[in-house]
């Protein structure tokens, strides 16, 4: 939740009994309207301790990523009547199914592999199937919001925790605040680096070892191939927890992400977005990202960028090859300022929904 607070400026509730306490004293819909309380939630669970004691429309509550389209979850959550809205990592989208569709199709046409066999073609065909049943999810969510009248705010993934504290480390950040923004990051960015595109994470699902498998292709036709590094590991690229071998992962993959240009940003299990597209933003590195992806009908929001659009991987690769230094920076900066905008936008959605 370090994203959260950094980025947005909200405190997330962690400790469910000093909060327990805190709504039991005096003063509760005061407090509770004057903080403005943010519930993270995973499962029905997390929301049970609080369910008799909050008071009617006094908190939002924000669902984790794979809990998103959890038809279930939200359809719990909005029947309760503190709940005041959801806000999700993930978007619902703003248009209607059948440009969703559209997207889907488009997605399997561009991301289409080259050696075709009865193995790709059925994996082909089961993820475009996945895509269509997110996207009737989408709808069934759609309309439980508009029965229950509450809003769905479509929030931002961001980074990992284990990200920020390594990040911070590694660079000698003192105190909280802003990795998108800050000037002390900005300054201790490596501007001369060595490394063109990298990978380090999860080799994933199809969709993902799809784009990997169109960037080995691309590196056997390089002659300078050893500026292309792909590091594939058991465990998140980042990190997503405190053990001592997620942390030696999370400085590793600091230190690539500081010293290449680019950075492949394959889609997750459910979208385009992923950790992976913030934390390459906040290291100076260009996310290259062949959108929309086949399990995904979403629109991606950052088409400025020419190394994330409507393109085979191939062509993404070399248009990479071809930018300037300056222009690679220039659409950094200008996906940093959307990303700004976006962030104020969430903040104006939370502030008023309470």
């Amino acid at each position: 939740m370090d994203f959260v607070e950094n980025e947005l400026g909200w405190i997330p509730i962690h400790e469910k009994m000093e909060f327990l306490k805190q709504i039991n004293r005096s003063g509760l819909k005061t407090s509770l309207l004057t903080n403005s309380y943010i519930l993270p939630v995973a499962s029905r669970s997390d929301f049970l301790p609080f369910q008799s004691s909050l008071p009617r429309d006094s908190i939002l509550v924000m669902l984790y990523a794979d809990e998103t389209y959890s038809v279930p979850l939200s359809g719990f959550l909005l029947k309760q009547n503190s709940v005041k809205g959801i806000i999700r990592p993930y978007s619902l989208g703003t248009r209607n199914s059948r440009h969703m569709s559209g997207n889907l199709m488009r997605a399997a046409f561009y991301q289409a592999r080259r050696d075709w066999n009865s193995k790709t073609i059925a994996m082909h065909f089961i993820w475009l199937s996945i895509g269509y049943l997110i996207m009737l999810r989408i709808c069934r969510l759609r309309y439980l919001h508009r029965k229950f009248a509450k809003p769905s705010i479509n929030g931002i993934l961001g980074y990992t925790n284990l990200f920020s504290q390594t990040l911070r480390k590694r660079l000698e950040l003192q105190g909280a605040g802003s990795l998108l923004t800050s000037e002390s990051v900005n300054k201790k960015l490596n501007a001369n680096r060595t490394g063109f595109i990298y990978f380090v994470g999860q080799r994933g699902k199809y969709p993902r070892q799809s784009s990997l498998y169109e960037l080995k292709l691309f590196i056997r036709a390089k002659p300078d191939s050893e500026r292309i590094l792909i590091l594939e590991r058991t465990s998140f690229g980042g990190g997503s927890n405190s053990s001592l071998n997620s942390r030696k992962n999370a400085m590793e993959y600091i230190d690539v992400g500081l010293d290449f240009d680019y950075c492949l940003t394959p889609p997750g299990n459910y979208s385009w977005n992923t950790f992976r597209f913030m934390e390459a933003i906040v290291l100076g590195s260009l996310p290259l990202m062949s959108v929309p992806t086949i399990c995904d009908p979403v629109d991606f929001p950052y088409l400025g960028v020419s190394t994330c659009s409507f393109r085979p991987w191939r062509e993404i690769f070399e248009l990479a090859e071809r930018q300037t230094p300056d222009l690679r920076l220039e659409e950094l900066l200008g996906l940093k300022q959307q990303i700004c905008r976006e962030i104020e936008s969430v903040n104006i959605q939370i502030e008023a929904t309470f």
